[in-house]
């Protein structure tokens, strides 16, 4: 287990611990365990996952005997989701404020049970100097952001990674307290449990590192090298412009299906009606982390009709997801289609429920599938393997114009 942050231990263990909970409220992280059951074994992820979700929760049935805090609570339900296979499924905590300050969050650390970060009970000097010259391709080292120095090591006492904050210019985070915490699965993936960098909320997502980042925490060994795999124009979410008289490009940034985002992008694809006259297009679905038919089937009409004639080239990267995924993958099958990039999210084969579960101790949020489809069930956890690999040293736009000038 963890220490918790000294910083607020004596008042959050007086009045707010989970073992003060399960005395006075007969509330327990073994109650939401059972409560989370309920829900998972009636997901469509479980016909598909049976023998290794039981077994997983034979185990989880024996560490909530243990849990004595609330990270090891979500930690713990969290992980429970992994052998479903359903990437859209995961376990938040309650939402915190959307702003913080310092003294608004000092006050929150104290009065909100889900803000507990735990620090951990070892020599960080010893581990900066053991990790500060990892190579890039090692998961192990340190990371940084604009505000945080983190050392990721492997724990191999709780069989997980960690990473711990070595530096902080930030008001909301103090050197020992864990940042997050990381167990591999499906194809190069890790699973992530930790916060929110800018509110503290417990959160698990899909982490992937490579070349020597935390690309969904957006952290780097090397903060000088410069790296092109982030989609253009990030203020624009459709974009066309002409690259030459053979080539159009088309950045495509959600597929999102309720308004405002969805009237946009239906008067961005009228304008592509009888339009799209050049040999070459180039679709870029880099960050685009989905949404729904009701505004990829328009563009996929579009589209269907073009590459009869022509070339199309699909741009991906390890933050394409979802609907983006599965539109990338309908038209990858086809003729004249290829798609360039780096390995996609692989969050792909179900649907979310509008109104999530909260669980009743922790107030833990439970987002729940409501759909699978099957049809994109090999590539959950796989994701979508791009027919070209792109390096992230050089403008992919430029390595996409290069193949389609030797093709």
């Amino acid at each position: 287990m963890y220490q918790l942050s000294s910083t607020f231990f004596v008042m959050l263990v007086s009045s707010f611990s989970l073992l003060s909970a399960q005395k006075n409220n007969e509330c327990s992280c073994k109650q939401d365990l059972h409560q989370l059951h309920l829900e998972l074994i009636r997901t469509p992820a479980f016909n598909e996952n049976k023998e290794a979700y039981k077994a997983k929760h034979r185990e989880a049935l024996e560490e909530v005997k243990n849990i004595k805090t609330t990270f090891d609570c979500f930690e713990m339900l969290s992980r429970l989701t992994l052998p479903l296979n359903d990437n859209h499924l995961r376990v938040y905590g309650p939402a915190t404020t959307k702003k913080q300050d310092s003294v608004a969050f000092n006050r929150l650390k104290v009065v909100n049970l889900v803000s507990v970060i735990p620090n951990v009970d070892i020599d960080l000097d010893s581990l900066e100097q053991r990790l500060e010259f990892r190579k890039s391709e090692d998961l192990e080292g340190i990371y940084h952001s604009a505000t945080l120095k983190v050392a990721l090591y492997h724990d191999l006492d709780r069989k997980e990674y960690v990473a711990v904050v070595l530096e902080a210019d930030h008001p909301l985070w103090e050197r020992g307290e864990v940042f997050s915490t990381y167990v591999p699965y499906g194809k190069e993936y890790l699973l992530a449990t930790g916060t929110n960098f800018n509110t503290r909320r417990l959160i698990s997502y899909t982490e992937q590192i490579l070349e020597g980042r935390l690309l969904s925490a957006g952290l780097k060994k090397d903060t000088l090298k410069r790296y092109f795999d982030k989609a253009p124009n990030p203020e624009e979410t459709y974009l066309r412009k002409e690259l030459s008289d053979q080539v159009t490009y088309l950045k495509i940034g959600s597929f999102k299906s309720f308004y405002p985002t969805l009237s946009e992008a239906e008067a961005f694809y009228e304008t592509l009606e009888d339009s799209l006259n050049k040999p070459n297009l180039i679709i870029d679905l880099r960050d685009n982390t989905g949404g729904g038919d009701r505004n990829s089937d328009i563009l996929y009409k579009i589209i269907k009709k073009y590459i009869k004639d022509n070339q199309l080239y699909i741009l991906v990267n390890y933050n394409t997801a979802s609907n983006a995924e599965q539109f990338a993958v309908k038209l990858m099958q086809k003729d004249n289609v290829t798609v360039l990039g780096q390995q996609t999210k692989g969050t792909i084969a179900y649907e979310i429920k509008d109104d999530p579960m909260k669980l009743s101790c922790t107030k833990f949020i439970a987002i729940l599938p409501s759909k699978k489809h099957a049809e994109f069930l090999r590539y959950e956890s796989q994701g979508i393997q791009p027919k070209v690999e792109l390096t992230t040293d050089l403008s992919w736009m430029e390595q996409v114009m290069e193949f389609i000038e030797k093709k």
